[in-house]
């Protein structure tokens, strides 16, 4: 899949000057990677309606039952949803720099046989870890767009 090279740098600016964990910014990264229904999208073989917010959806019936849903991963809130989204064959580097009142820094990079590469090294701040590693992987995946 190739993913749109403007909209990834995009999101990544956004995770730069958030101040904190986004669940719109983390909706749109989802979007990325997932196909999602519209908000009113109608699911015939249910016959219930889709009721999407920024960052989750929920399909329900007449009747009012529930009968799926999905939740973007909190990529701006957590490391752990971050590395889900760096690029195969990259390794990344997070530091925190909260306690100095300066803003989390992170990288990420491909790795070539066995080796650092050189191909992304840039170094991407914002205000907490979990956003600056989105940031950079997001970074990553726009260069890795526009190589091919």
């Amino acid at each position: 899949m190739t993913l749109p090279e403007d909209r990834l740098n995009a999101l990544a600016l956004a995770c730069e000057m958030a101040s904190g964990p986004d669940r719109k910014i983390d909706g749109e990264i989802d979007r990325l990677f997932n196909k999602r229904p519209a908000h009113g999208d109608f699911d015939a073989s249910e016959s219930a309606f889709w009721r999407v917010g920024e960052s989750n959806g929920l399909l329900i019936r007449g009747d009012g039952y529930a009968r799926d849903s999905f939740c973007a991963a909190s990529y701006t809130g957590s490391l752990d949803a971050a590395r889900m989204i760096v690029p195969e064959g990259c390794t990344w580097s997070v530091g925190d720099w909260s306690a100095k009142d300066q803003a989390a820094s992170a990288t990420v990079w491909p790795v070539l046989k066995g080796s650092f590469g050189v191909d992304y090294s840039g170094i991407v701040k914002a205000a907490t870890p979990a956003l600056a590693l989105t940031a950079a992987a997001l970074r990553a995946l726009a260069l890795k767009s526009g190589e091919g």
